[in-house]
C-alpha cells in the first residue's frame, strides 16, 4: 500500500513537471511565432535595402559591388550613402553624424566667428596688438583668450565624437584584415568620408599602365570587402 502511494506520488510529480514544461514550451513557441510574424528575415531586409535605387556621380545605377558594400554597411549600422566604381579608385561613401556632433559643430562656428571679431576689434585699437609683449595680460584680450580656450576644448570634444561614431566601421576593418592579407597599397581605410584603398591618392602620379593595374587591384580589394560585409550581416 505504502509503495503504491509512493509510486503514485512520483507519477504525479512527473506528470506535473511534464505539464509545466509543456506550458513553457507552448509559450515560447507562441512568442517565437510572433517575432517571426513581425520581424522580417535577414534575407528580406537585404532584399529591401538592395531594391532601393541608387546612382553614382554620373547618374548610372550603382555598381553591384559598391551596392552590396553599401547595403551591408547600412544594415550593420554604418551609415553609407553610396559610392563609385569609377574615377581614380573605387570608393564607398560614409557620413557620420549625430545630434552631439552637430551641436559641437555649431559651437565651433560660433566660437570661431567670435575669435575673428575680437581679433579685428583688438587690432583696430592696435594693429600690432598680438605682437606686443605681454598682450596676454591685457584686460582687453580677456574675451579673446576665454573664447580661444573654449574653442580648443570643443574641438577636442568634436574629434572624440567623430572617432566614437566611426567605431563600428573600424571594428569591421580590424576583423576583415585579421584573415585577409593584402599589400599596404591596397589596404582599405577611411579618408575624408571615403572607404578606399590607401594608395588611391597616388593614382594621379602614376603612368597610365600603372593606373590601370592599380585600379584593378583596388576593385578586387573592394569586392573582397563587400563579400566579407555581406557575410557579417547574415552571420550575426
Amino acid at each position: 500500500m505504502t509503495q503504491d502511494v509512493a509510486k503514485e506520488g512520483i507519477f504525479n510529480m512527473k506528470s506535473c513537471k511534464f505539464f509545466v514544461r509543456t506550458i513553457v514550451l507552448a509559450v515560447l513557441l507562441i512568442s517565437f511565432s510572433q517575432v517571426e510574424a513581425t520581424d522580417p528575415s535577414k534575407q528580406e531586409l537585404w532584399d529591401q535595402q538592395m531594391a532601393i535605387p541608387l546612382t553614382d556621380e554620373d547618374g548610372n545605377p550603382l555598381d553591384p559591388v559598391i551596392k552590396e558594400a553599401h547595403t551591408a554597411l547600412t544594415l550593420l549600422g554604418v551609415p553609407s550613402i553610396g559610392g563609385r566604381m569609377s574615377g581614380e579608385y573605387p570608393a564607398v561613401y560614409c557620413i557620420f553624424e549625430s545630434t552631439t556632433k552637430q551641436e559641437l559643430g555649431d559651437r565651433i562656428s560660433t566660437l570661431s566667428a567670435t575669435l575673428v571679431t575680437e581679433r579685428q576689434r583688438l587690432e583696430a585699437i592696435n594693429p600690432d596688438f598680438f605682437a606686443t609683449p605681454g598682450w596676454e595680460d591685457d584686460p582687453a584680450a580677456q574675451l579673446w583668450k576665454e573664447t580661444d580656450a573654449e574653442l580648443g576644448t570643443v574641438l577636442v570634444q568634436y574629434e572624440v565624437e567623430e572617432i566614437s561614431l566611426q567605431t563600428q566601421l573600424y571594428r569591421l576593418f580590424e576583423k576583415f584584415y585579421l584573415t585577409h592579407y593584402t599589400s599596404y597599397d591596397r589596404l582599405l581605410t577611411l579618408y575624408e568620408g571615403e572607404i578606399r584603398s590607401h594608395g588611391g591618392e597616388r593614382q594621379p602620379f602614376r603612368t597610365d599602365a600603372e593606373k590601370i593595374q592599380k585600379f584593378a587591384d583596388y576593385q578586387q580589394e573592394m569586392a573582397s570587402f563587400a563579400t566579407f560585409l555581406k557575410a557579417e550581416f547574415f552571420g550575426q
